[in-house]
């Protein structure tokens, strides 16, 4: 049986995702980061941090951010944080793609979905395609 973790990170991101892929700290939604350990505080504080448009550099060795002169959103000596930031990362390595293309005479439209998973060592992997 998959845990309410579980069925919450494969309904807000992929049901492609590694279980062994690092949820990107910089694009997870609210309820992913709630789900992986973030207190929903810490997790409105990122949300809010992310909307003023600043990002994570790095997470490893240490929390580094893209401002310096910036307060961390977050407390890395807190617990649950620092048990957070072990699922979370700075990078996607699997993506959706929506493409939707219309022409108006007769009018069609179409629409494809893709899902990718970028590869260290050639292009990336198409892991799903739908059409329709």
């Amino acid at each position: 049986e998959m845990s309410e973790t579980s069925e919450i990170l494969r309904s807000e991101t992929s049901p492609y995702l590694d279980p062994n892929a690092r949820v990107n700290i910089n694009t997870a939604g609210r309820d992913v980061l709630v789900a992986i350990g973030l207190p929903p505080a810490d997790a409105d504080q990122l949300l809010a941090f992310r909307q003023a448009h600043h990002y994570f550099k790095s997470l490893t060795p240490a929390v580094e951010i893209d401002d310096p002169a910036l307060p961390l959103p977050i407390d890395s000596s807190k617990t649950e944080v620092f048990n957070a930031l072990n699922h979370l990362g700075v990078a996607s390595q699997t993506f959706t793609i929506t493409a939707t293309g219309r022409i108006d005479h007769p009018k069609v439209w179409h629409r494809v979905v893709a899902v990718v998973r970028r590869q260290a060592d050639g292009p990336p992997r198409i892991l799903a395609w739908r059409e329709g």
